[in-house]
């Protein structure tokens, strides 16, 4: 079995534009060998938002080099990019965007939602590009709830969505750059599901709901993230209650990285350019 590295907790509260709030699980600035190819995971955990006037934004910036994964669990987020992408999520959706070699992205609720409020639940992920990936054009990927392939697990324990990577005979949804796999994952209390990551792989579980106990020793709760070795390949996930949780996983890239805000390179030359065609307008616009 893979064992138990860590637990990360949050990192305190971060106030976002309009007084979102989010916390980081894990960052590249710490670390980075042991998540690659994920850079960072951030977590809305439920909130209740009241009705409001103001579309509150989520994020909005220039982003060049990795990719952005947004999973929506409450409320809506409407997105928009200088490529002239545009939609809406809604609970269960998943937006798969490639910055790649640059565009400009902007996320917050959507018209239906401010005016209505109610509960808020989502995670974004950045994932970093291979170097052969960086300099390709801007793409991105919506998949609707009804897209996203879920299977039973064995012995009526819960249920997987397949988000990306291959669980057992079962494609993932997502088009991805480099191995990786990330799936979620709904276990019922009292019972034990099984999972496989291979060897050498990093992977980690994020819990967002219940309580888990990780290869019968470690117990997790909410916004909690396991860590795990990359030896072995097993991965067995006890429910303490009923559990919802994020199952990330992918072979490490190996390559430098150097980052500046949203811009992630592998040299500081890339670094200097990003920033030089940043201010010289050629990530487009949003209009």
């Amino acid at each position: 079995m893979k064992k138990v590295a860590s637990i990360l907790n949050p990192c305190p509260s971060l106030g976002g534009d309009d007084g979102l709030a989010a916390r980081t699980l894990f960052s590249h600035q710490d670390h980075a060998d042991r998540h690659s190819p994920f850079l960072r995971l951030n977590y809305a955990a439920p909130t209740h938002y009241s009705p409001h006037s103001r579309r509150r934004k989520v994020h909005g910036s220039a982003q060049r080099g990795f990719e952005t994964v947004t999973l929506v669990y409450q409320g809506e987020l409407e997105y928009r990019d200088s490529t002239g992408q545009s939609g809406i999520l809604e609970p269960g959706d998943v937006h798969w965007l490639s910055a790649a070699s640059g565009l400009l992205y902007q996320a917050r609720h959507s018209e239906q939602f401010a005016r209505q409020g109610g509960p808020w639940e989502m995670v974004q992920l950045w994932v970093n590009l291979p170097a052969r990936a960086k300099s390709q054009a801007p793409s991105q990927q919506h998949l609707s709830k009804t897209q996203i392939p879920v299977r039973a697990l064995p012995d009526e324990s819960g249920t997987i969505r397949v988000i990306a990577g291959q669980y057992q005979e079962q494609p993932g949804a997502a088009y991805h750059h480099s191995p990786l796999l990330l799936w979620d994952i709904q276990i019922k209390a009292g019972h034990q599901a099984c999972f496989q990551v291979p060897e050498g792989w990093n992977s980690s579980l994020l819990v967002l709901s219940g309580a888990v106990r990780v290869n019968q020793q470690t117990l997790a709760r909410p916004s909690q993230v396991v860590l795990l070795e990359q030896e072995g390949q097993h991965i067995a996930l006890d429910a303490q209650n009923d559990t919802r949780l994020l199952l990330l996983g992918g072979e490490p890239l190996n390559e430098p990285v150097q980052a500046y805000g949203p811009f992630v390179m592998n040299t500081q030359q890339e670094i200097t350019q990003a920033l030089a065609d940043f201010d010289q307008g050629r990530f487009g616009c949003l209009g």
